[in-house]
């Protein structure tokens, strides 16, 4: 079931993927984690239905759900390269439901004017995070055009807290969005690897 809505989301966002070219790049494929979840799905399948008569409809779900295991304990949260799909950051959806936000950049950053320089690596803190967090969702998707309008052009991760990542298909929608697990040595390898990284402090004892 989880595999199943996962897929669903996974199919309408590619659909409505736009293709305006975005600085953040796709995370690299893992052919074994998705090679163990198909062993899975068929294995479970054959055992549950064939082996132990169960309704079709029963051994289908009961067969997702194992397939869904590899890609939920993968730990690609605790990477610098995580998930990233910039398809999915770039879904005209986001642009639909952020049609009415407008962006505005503090003078606190940058040179004092307002501006840096978009290519630069830089630690970008965000406040407040609030409870629902649509700052987040604003810089995290193109939505208001963060990425394609150029206020910062290089390649990023976000941290996002240990908790949400325990969450199915919430998990993976992060993931998906670029963000990793809100730990010290993830985001020491997202430095190292050269990109940048997006903080909003205040997180779980805000909401």
């Amino acid at each position: 079931l989880s595999l199943s809505l996962s897929l669903s989301l996974s199919l309408s966002l590619s659909l409505s993927s736009i293709q305006s070219p975005l600085p953040m790049k796709d995370s690299t494929f893992n052919n074994r984690t998705y090679t163990i979840a198909l062993f899975l799905f068929f294995f479970t399948f054959i055992l549950s239905f064939i082996t132990f008569h169960t309704s079709f409809i029963v051994s289908v779900l009961l067969s997702l759900i194992a397939s869904y295991i590899p890609s939920y304990l993968d730990g690609s949260e605790y990477t610098a390269d995580g998930r990233c799909w910039v398809g999915c950051i770039n879904s005209t959806i986001w642009k639909k439901s952020m049609s009415g936000w407008s962006l505005k950049v503090d003078p606190a950053v940058g040179d004092g004017m307002g501006k840096f320089d978009p290519q630069r690596q830089i630690v970008f803190a965000a406040f407040p995070h609030g409870v629902m967090s649509y700052g987040h969702g604003a810089m995290a998707t193109d939505g208001i055009g963060w990425h394609s309008g150029g206020y910062h052009t290089r390649d990023r991760r976000d941290l996002g807290a240990s908790v949400v990542f325990k969450i199915p298909i919430y998990r993976d929608f992060l993931l998906w969005l670029g963000m990793v697990d809100a730990d010290v040595k993830v985001a020491k390898k997202i430095l190292q690897s050269g990109r940048s990284l997006y903080v909003l402090p205040g997180g779980v004892m805000e909401q």
